[in-house]
């Protein structure tokens, strides 16, 4: 298994797992270059561990996830929810492989660009 992005050092969480939100409690993780405001913009995100997309949404809305993408990883026995994307360009029912580009860094879903990271266990 592997990080979703490159360079995971230069990259932090700006929203935890579990923090307290206006909707309750955030499922997952925002990571953020630590370069700032919009600079992970486009910034390739990566397949964490082989597996096969369960789900794409192509919505470009203005609240909620956004673009985003759920891939299931049976070997690990989970699922990984990535969101807030740029675009994704893999589709529904197919197969990916640990490192495989997915797509890239977005805004869509909210104001400023980040990945939103979950791994589900349902």
């Amino acid at each position: 298994m592997r990080y979703p992005v490159s360079d995971f050092d230069k990259w932090y969480s700006a929203q935890g797992f579990g923090d307290k939100t206006d909707y309750g409690f955030h499922p997952g993780i925002d990571l953020n270059l630590k370069t700032g405001g919009d600079t992970d913009f486009g910034q390739p995100i990566f397949a964490i561990a082989d597996g096969y997309v369960t789900s794409v949404c192509q919505n470009h809305v203005t609240k909620g996830f956004g673009r985003h993408i759920h891939i299931r990883h049976e070997k690990e026995d989970c699922w990984s929810h990535c969101a807030h994307l740029k675009d994704v360009i893999v589709s529904e029912n197919e197969t990916v492989k640990e490192g495989q580009l997915i797509g890239h860094v977005g805004k869509s879903g909210t104001k400023l660009s980040h990945l939103h990271l979950e791994i589900k266990l349902k």
